[in-house]
């Protein structure tokens, strides 16, 4: 390396270095995933599909819940981000239909940006960046107890992940307890029936006869409606005894 190539290499670096904390400063806005910082605040986000009774798994009402974190965990955060490096992961097009993207928005000198990743398309580096993020925001955030509360403020109903209503996982909360479960379209009788009055069936003491329709066998019936799958029920009726 000559005098002159030396020369050039500090007299930018200093440069290079200031433009980098200006690049980071310059960020008023972050949104990833179901996080979002600005103006030093940072907000925790949730939402689900709550199926309307009676209408077969057909509608749903949005529930949203948004919980403003901390002003320390709000700086902690931010410093975080800066450290790991999270904004520096590569977009890049699905190869696959059904595809969940890992998204992020951000705002850096008033003009909007967006990052739109795929797991099974990023890098090694990439994977290791968002790893390493997941791990540090859970230990910071503590993401699954703020999710606990969102669920314990729920009332009693049947609930889908909204944005995946075909796909989507579905959640029952009855009597406080919210988990996980499979919710089909009930029909007794040519009529659609709610989960609870499904199980109050031969509290009366009569029979009744199942059939499980999977998809894409209920699908091609029911539509939409069948997308859990379909229970017909059919009360059975006892035989008169011969005279």
């Amino acid at each position: 390396m000559n005098i002159r190539q030396i020369f050039l290499l500090l007299l930018f670096l200093p440069v290079s270095s200031s433009l980098l904390a200006e690049t980071k400063d310059s960020i008023t806005k972050i949104e990833i995933g179901n996080l979002s910082f600005a103006d030093g605040q940072l907000h925790i986000h949730f939402q689900l599909g709550k199926f309307v009774a009676g209408t077969g798994n057909e509608k749903v009402d949005v529930l949203r819940r948004s919980y403003s974190l901390s002003a320390e965990v709000a700086k902690a955060y931010r410093a975080m981000i800066n450290e790991v490096g999270i904004l520096r992961i590569s977009s890049h097009k699905p190869n696959c239909i059904d595809c969940k993207p890992f998204r992020i928005r951000y705002t850096l000198r008033e003009t909007q940006h967006e990052i739109v990743a795929f797991l099974h398309n990023m890098t090694a580096e990439d994977r290791e960046t968002l790893a390493r993020y997941e791990k540090l925001t859970e230990k910071l955030i503590n993401v699954s107890s703020w999710e606990k509360k969102f669920h314990d403020e729920l009332p009693d109903g049947n609930y889908v992940a909204v944005g995946h209503m075909v796909t989507g996982k579905t959640y029952r909360k009855k009597n406080g307890q919210f988990a996980e479960v499979e919710l089909p379209l009930y029909i007794r009788d040519g009529k659609v029936i709610s989960v609870d009055e499904f199980e109050q069936l031969g509290v009366d003491g009569k029979r009744y006869e199942l059939t499980k329709l999977d998809d894409p066998g209920a699908t091609a019936i029911y539509g939409n409606a069948g997308r859990f799958g379909v229970v017909l029920i059919r009360e059975v009726k006892e035989e008169a005894p011969l005279p």
